[in-house]
């Protein structure tokens, strides 16, 4: 049933203007992650950082050239 609503889920975020996905190394959130990041041809970042808690997913809605700049200062 989660990977239905995922999928569901993932064909509205196409819509949007999410310029990275992140995801905890927990197996089903990087499953989850990648059905999402598909239609927006996104990569999924693993976020170490995350691994304590249970799931974690982050979607980065921001133009896609921001991040680079962000990162970099």
């Amino acid at each position: 049933v989660g990977h239905i609503q995922a999928e569901k889920l993932s064909l509205r975020l196409a819509t949007l203007p999410i310029a990275a996905v992140y995801a905890s190394p927990m197996k089903r959130t990087v499953k989850t992650a990648e059905i999402l990041a598909g239609p927006l041809n996104l990569k999924v970042n693993s976020c170490p950082f995350c691994e304590p808690l249970d799931s974690f997913l982050y979607l980065l809605a921001y133009p896609h050239d921001w991040i680079p700049n962000r990162l970099s200062t």
